[in-house]
C-alpha cells in the first residue's frame, strides 16, 4: 500500500531550517531597524542645527533667555528620539536623545555650533568624533 505525505523526520528537518534562519534573521532585522532609527535622530539634529544657525544670523545669539536655546528644541523631536538644547551666547550643544521603548540602548547624539559631533551610549562617550550607525553605539 503507497502512503501519501511527509515522514516526521522531514518535517523535522524542514523546522530545523526554519529554526536557523530565523535565528540569522531576527538580530539581523533588529540591527536593520535600530540603523533606521538611528539615522531619524541623525537627520533631526542636522535639521536643528540648520534652524539653529538661521536664528543666530538673524539675532546674533544662539538664545532667547538665560540657556534657553532660539529655536524650541521640542519641534524637532522625533518619533523614537527627544531633542534638546542648551546654549550661550555664541555657543550651545542639541543633544537627541532615545525615548524609552524603542528598542535602542540609552544612546544619546550632541551636536554643537561648531558642528563637531558625537555619541554617548549609557551616558559614556563611545564615538567622540562623529555619530554612531549602530546600536552599539560604534562609530
Amino acid at each position: 500500500m503507497l502512503q501519501k505525505g511527509f515522514t516526521m523526520v522531514e518535517l523535522m528537518i524542514v523546522v530545523a531550517i526554519i529554526g536557523i534562519l530565523a535565528g540569522w534573521g531576527y538580530p539581523q532585522y533588529l540591527e536593520h531597524t535600530a540603523a533606521a532609527k538611528i539615522i531619524e535622530a541623525h537627520g533631526a539634529l542636522e535639521s536643528y542645527r540648520s534652524s539653529m544657525e538661521k536664528y543666530f544670523m538673524d539675532n546674533r545669539t544662539y538664545v532667547s533667555a538665560g540657556t534657553t536655546c532660539g529655536v524650541v528644541a521640542g519641534d524637532s523631536s522625533t518619533t523614537n528620539f527627544t531633542v534638546t538644547c542648551v546654549g550661550a551666547a555664541e555657543t550651545y550643544t542639541a543633544t537627541a536623545t532615545a525615548k524609552n521603548n524603542v528598542g535602542l540602548p540609552a544612546i544619546a547624539f550632541q551636536i554643537n555650533q561648531t558642528g563637531a559631533k558625537s555619541t554617548s551610549v549609557s551616558n559614556a562617550v563611545t564615538c567622540a568624533t562623529g555619530w554612531a550607525k549602530k546600536r552599539s553605539g560604534a562609530c
